[in-house]
């Protein structure tokens, strides 16, 4: 068990971090907040109802006392997953195709040693 939660914190660390770094800039970012904030509301949630549901399924077996460590490691896999779902979601809704991007910056590389 502890080698498992020593996977899925740094995969929830991980997954929280890449959601919001590479979250899209647009000229209006009240959308994308709204967006961001939902959905990380509803990925909450969906974790809070897999431990629901672990709970149900373990309340007349034996192992009953262990349904919250057994649900938070759900919870655990659950959060990345639903924002994994949500980023990619928000990148078909939020991506500029069809706006042309910045041009690439050039580098002056006469001055640099290979």
């Amino acid at each position: 068990m502890l080698f498992a939660l020593t996977l899925l914190v740094p995969l929830l660390v991980a997954a929280l971090w890449l959601y919001f770094r590479f979250s899209p800039r647009r000229s209006n970012p009240r959308l994308v907040f709204w967006f961001d904030l939902i959905a990380v509301l509803l990925s909450v949630a969906a974790s809070g109802a897999v431990v629901v549901m672990v709970e149900a399924s373990m309340a007349g077996s034996v192992d009953h006392g262990w349904w919250p460590v057994i649900g938070g490691f759900y919870s655990l896999v659950t959060l990345p997953a639903c924002l994994a779902l949500a980023a990619g979601i928000r990148y078909l809704l939020f991506c500029n195709k069809g706006e042309a991007g910045k041009p690439l910056e050039t580098h002056d590389l006469s001055k640099t040693r290979f």
